[in-house]
């Protein structure tokens, strides 16, 4: 295990605290591709509705920990603020039936 999130990233493994960044803004973080986020995004709105228990078993039947769900969800709403590609991207994912 590495000794830091620093430490994490240069071995190119993500931590909560550091998400492993990549200089490709469409690539996968935490096995999550940008569609995949935003219909899990959907679905969580749609379904979830708030409750922790239903958001839980949506992750998990996503194959996602909490703690995976994090690092891709601050590292996916980093990528979208900054990037007005990424951006228009994940809205028109959001959007698809």
């Amino acid at each position: 295990m590495p000794a830091s999130p620093a430490a994490a990233s240069i071995e190119g493994k993500s931590t909560p605290e550091r998400p492993l960044e990549s200089s490709e803004p469409m690539a996968p973080i935490e096995g999550l591709d940008l569609r995949a986020y935003a219909r899990l995004c959907r679905t969580l709105v749609s379904e979830a509705c708030g409750s922790v228990r239903m958001m839980d078993r949506l992750l998990t039947s996503q194959g996602l920990t909490a703690e995976r769900w994090a690092v891709a969800r601050d590292g996916w709403t980093r990528r979208i603020a900054h990037d007005p590609e990424v951006r228009a991207a994940f809205h028109r994912f959001y959007l698809e039936p």
